[in-house]
């Protein structure tokens, strides 16, 4: 086994980087202002796209709200539901001790709120029926995100915990402790939340019926991903009508 100490071992951004020539051609130069010239056009269209994809986003998001509350008016009134859910997801419930099922055994409704930019963030609420840890009837979770810094930080509902309750849950207890949790988050994106929001939630009956398998949740990523791909070539096809055109240019030039 290597010495952990040893610099070969460390990842690249932490070994000296090779700096730029001091002294550069006329020619170089000029093919550098050409190039940052392009990559200033690259930049500007990635906006763009940036942009227009969370104009999309934004207003799928106000399309699918009704349906959400109309699906969750239903199971809430379906016993245990959300606290099935959680237990049948492959990646939440590697988290859950068996204090988390007590908790979450009385969780009636869970809601998923994107902040009105969608992009900054979003809440998890959670409703709770009486309960021997607190008298809380909601909690929740919101996630900021600091597009600049790349950071987030999360905060939380403050606990009326009863007498007791707090020490108890605070030592026997993982995914509820993470919910109540107050923290910036350096690394980007909370994944357990990310998990909450788009596969348990999105997915909530499937998970309930116990019909997806982490297996099954990547391979449908990957076909989503797949598709989107899919869907730029065809968008290439239909505007490159002049493929068979070019084929005859080169016939052209053989001729």
């Amino acid at each position: 086994m290597g010495n952990p100490n040893d610099s070969s071992d460390e990842p690249a951004s932490k070994k000296s980087r090779t700096e730029a020539p001091t002294q550069l051609s006329k020619d170089v130069e000029n093919k550098l202002t050409a190039a940052l010239s392009t990559q200033e056009e690259l930049e500007k269209l990635h906006q763009e796209a940036t942009n227009e994809v969370l104009a999309v986003e934004q207003k799928y998001s106000k399309l699918k709200k009704p349906l959400f509350e109309k699906r969750d008016k239903e199971l809430k009134h379906i016993p245990g539901f959300w606290s099935t859910a959680f237990q049948n997801h492959p990646v939440i419930a590697q988290l859950m001790m068996e204090l988390d099922q007590q908790i979450l055994s009385h969780v009636t409704e869970l809601e998923i709120e994107d902040l009105e930019d969608i992009k900054t963030g979003f809440k998890i609420s959670m409703r709770f029926s009486e309960n021997e840890f607190f008298s809380n009837d909601l909690l929740v979770k919101t996630l900021k995100y600091d597009l600049s810094k790349g950071d987030a930080k999360t905060e939380c509902t403050e606990v009326n915990w009863k007498p007791g309750q707090e020490e108890k849950v605070t030592d026997a207890s993982n995914l509820f402790m993470w919910f109540t949790a107050t923290e910036s988050l350096d690394d980007g994106p909370d994944e357990v939340a990310s998990q909450i929001k788009d596969s348990l939630y999105m997915d909530a009956i499937r998970f309930f019926k116990n019909e997806l398998t982490e297996e099954e949740m990547y391979n449908r990523d990957m076909d989503d991903m797949e598709g989107i791909g899919e869907s730029d070539d065809d968008d290439d096809e239909d505007g490159d009508g002049g493929s068979d055109g070019g084929e005859e240019e080169e016939d052209d030039d053989e001729a």
